[in-house]
C-alpha cells in the first residue's frame, strides 16, 4: 500500500504542476503611457536561460523594444537574448547589440524575453550579474528606416 502512494504521488504532482500552469497568465503591461520593465541575471550557469512573459496592451500603431543595462553591467556583454512578439521572434543574439527593435502592434500582444547565458561562456562570468531595463514605447507613426527608439 506504501509503495503505491509513493509511486502516485510524482504522477498527482505532475498533474497539479500542469492545472496550474495552464492557469497562470502572464502579467497584463498597459501601453498607455509606455513601460519600463527589468529582468536581473543572476547566478546563471553557461547553458541556462530565462524567460519573462508579458501581455501588452494599448492603442494600434508601433511598438519599440530597447534594452538599457542598469547598474550590473558584468554580465551582460556575455548574455544572448531572443524577443519575440506573438510568436515572431524579432531579435535573437548579443544583448550588446539587441540596439531598437519595431513591430507592428494591432493592440495586444504577448512579448516573450529570453535571456541565456551562452554553453560555451568562460571563468571571467562567474559571479557575475546583470541587471537590464526593457523600454517599451507605443507610437502611431511608422519608425523611420533604421530608426532609433525615441523614449
Amino acid at each position: 500500500m506504501l509503495k503505491a502512494l509513493v509511486a502516485a504521488v510524482p504522477a498527482a504532482l505532475t498533474g497539479v504542476l500542469a492545472v496550474l500552469y495552464a492557469l497562470w497568465e502572464p502579467p497584463h503591461i498597459d501601453l498607455g503611457e509606455g513601460a519600463s520593465l527589468a529582468f536581473e541575471a543572476e547566478n546563471m550557469l553557461p547553458g541556462e536561460s530565462r524567460t519573462c512573459e508579458y501581455t501588452l496592451k494599448g492603442e494600434e500603431g508601433y511598438l519599440g523594444i530597447s534594452f538599457e543595462e542598469g547598474d550590473e553591467d558584468g554580465l551582460a556583454p556575455f548574455l544572448h537574448v531572443k524577443v519575440e512578439a506573438d510568436g515572431e521572434t524579432l531579435y535573437s543574439g548579443s544583448l550588446a547589440d539587441a540596439g531598437g527593435l519595431w513591430t507592428d502592434f494591432d493592440g495586444e500582444a504577448l512579448l516573450k524575453v529570453e535571456y541565456s547565458l551562452p554553453l560555451d561562456t568562460g571563468n571571467e562570468a562567474q559571479q557575475l550579474e546583470a541587471l537590464v531595463y526593457l523600454t517599451l514605447t507605443l507610437t502611431d507613426v511608422p519608425p523611420a528606416e533604421g530608426g532609433e527608439i525615441s523614449t
